[in-house]
């Protein structure tokens, strides 16, 4: 994980980009949490227009009410879709004796509808959650295995055939083979550089290369220029499998606050049902 990790960025592609990267996360937190932009739009309005204020009295009313609604939701991370609501909730939680902040953890799962104001998620919903999680945990641990490989996976431009190219040789991307039919649906095959050397034409044998690839390759495995296009294409590898690891990770991590926000609500909905049997 670390060259794969190192790679991702030191690479001057992601340095020129790590700054808009994260003035755009900024957004799409704000707008998430929000449920709105209008924060930064306000902030980009005063910025323009200097301190100038809204002069008609029921627009600044209405704009005071969004700025409230929207500083509700960023705050608590609830999304409610009117003041009205966000009023009735306040009210609903201090009758209750339940701090804001338990209701803040299992934000996701508040719905203001709600005689209780927060509806759990259900059984198969949680368990799907569980199984998304695991198969995003499982998609990391593939991509960063890929990234920490050595071998470079290229495609000749003829006869289209994909192969593993590595220092000790060039071998077919299946580890095992697959037959159906009597027919061969993944085959498995290796040509070392010492194969190459003594039978130029031993990649026509193990695969579906001609003739001319077949020379070329063991030509260059041998001149040593193959080296130098696996050394690239093992670069890139690497910093595409930073990016994807970081993506799946970041989903995985979402998942998990969220599966982690409805154990806070089943166990909001207990204290409040108790707080009513009482």
């Amino acid at each position: 994980m670390s060259n794969t990790a190192t790679s991702f960025f030191t690479s001057p592609f992601i340095s020129t980009l790590i700054v808009p990267l994260l003035l755009l996360l900024a957004f799409v937190f704000v707008r998430w949490r929000s449920g709105s932009a209008n924060i930064l739009l306000d902030r980009i309005w005063r910025v323009v227009a200097g301190k100038r204020e809204v002069e008609d009295p029921s627009i600044l009313r209405h704009l005071q009410e969004m700025h409230d609604l929207e500083a509700f939701c960023f705050r608590h991370g609830i999304r409610v879709g009117r003041l009205g609501d966000a009023r009735n909730l306040v009210w609903f939680a201090d009758s209750k004796r339940i701090p804001m902040r338990d209701f803040s953890r299992a934000a996701p799962w508040v719905d203001v509808t709600h005689p209780n104001f927060v509806r759990p998620p259900s059984l198969r919903q949680s368990v799907g959650m569980y199984v998304i999680f695991g198969v995003l945990l499982g998609l990391a641990a593939v991509i960063v295995s890929a990234g920490e490989s050595r071998s470079a996976m290229l495609t000749t431009q003829g006869s289209r055939v994909t192969f593993l190219a590595d220092s000790d040789g060039i071998r077919s991307p299946a580890s095992f083979e697959i037959s159906a039919f009597g027919r061969s649906l993944m085959s498995t095959w290796t040509v070392s550089t010492s194969t190459c050397k003594s039978d130029p034409l031993a990649l026509v044998r193990a695969a579906a290369f001609t003739e001319s690839e077949s020379k070329a390759i063991c030509s260059s495995m041998l001149d040593g220029s193959l080296s130098d296009q696996i050394r690239k294409s093992v670069a890139f590898q690497r910093q595409a499998a930073g990016v994807a690891a970081l993506v799946v990770m970041t989903c995985a991590s979402m998942l998990l606050l969220h599966v982690l926000r409805g154990v806070n609500a089943r166990r909001l909905l207990k204290r409040i049902v108790d707080a009513q049997a009482n």
